[in-house]
Order: C-alpha cells, then structure tokens, then sequence
C-alpha cells in the first residue's frame, strides 16, 4: 500500500474531501524526497556535491535519475558534478565537448568563463 493510501485510510471517513486527499499527497511526497536526500547524503561523500545534486521540488515535477550506481559515480576521482544552474543549462552535446551558455568545468576540476569542454 502506497504512503497516500495510508494517510487516507487513516483518514476518518466524514472528514475525507479533496484538500485532505491532497495534503495526504504533499505528505507522502515529502515523506519520499526526504528519504531520497539522505540517501544523497549517504552515498556522496563530497558534502558540497550531495547537497547539489538533493532535489527540492517534488518527486514526479521532473525525471527521476536514480539508478543503483548514479550517486556513487560522484565519488570517482574522474566524475564532476557540472553546476549549469548559473547559466542557460546545457547548450548541445557533441562527440568531443559539452556546451553551456557561460561556464564550464574542465575535466580536470577547473571552472572556466569559456563555453566549451573538450573531450580527448
């Protein structure tokens, strides 16, 4: 039984109504990115990274992209979280580079005011 069946099984019946139902949801959902943000902190061992990548809107506004492996991948040496969240986002993914609108994240960790990351 989902978290929102619950809350409104647990529901009295005479004061069931819309809003009830709908604050059952907000509950639930709060409930389930709660868990999903410490779990970010669990995983991640980069502090400022986990708390990055935490989700502050509820579960389904966006795409979830948990995967068994994703969280982890953020403490390889190799992998870096890229903030695109000062700029436009990402522009366009090509064979060799990844464009945003104003900064960029070498692979080597290093921020630049340059639009492009080369691959090689």
């Amino acid at each position: 039984m989902t978290r929102i069946q619950k809350a409104i099984r647990n529901t009295p019946h005479d004061k069931i109504s819309r809003s009830a139902v709908m604050e059952a949801f907000k509950d639930a959902d709060n409930k389930k990115m709660n868990e999903i943000r410490a779990r970010t902190n669990e995983i991640v061992k980069d502090r400022d990274t986990a708390d990055k990548l935490k989700a502050w809107y509820r579960q389904l506004c966006k795409r979830p992209t948990f995967h068994d492996e994703y969280l982890d991948s953020y403490n390889r040496p190799n992998v870096h979280l890229v903030d695109c969240s000062h700029t436009k986002g990402i522009q366009e993914i090509t064979e060799n580079e990844l464009v945003v609108a104003k900064f960029v994240l070498s692979r080597h960790g290093t921020l630049h005011r340059s639009k492009r990351i080369l691959w090689r």
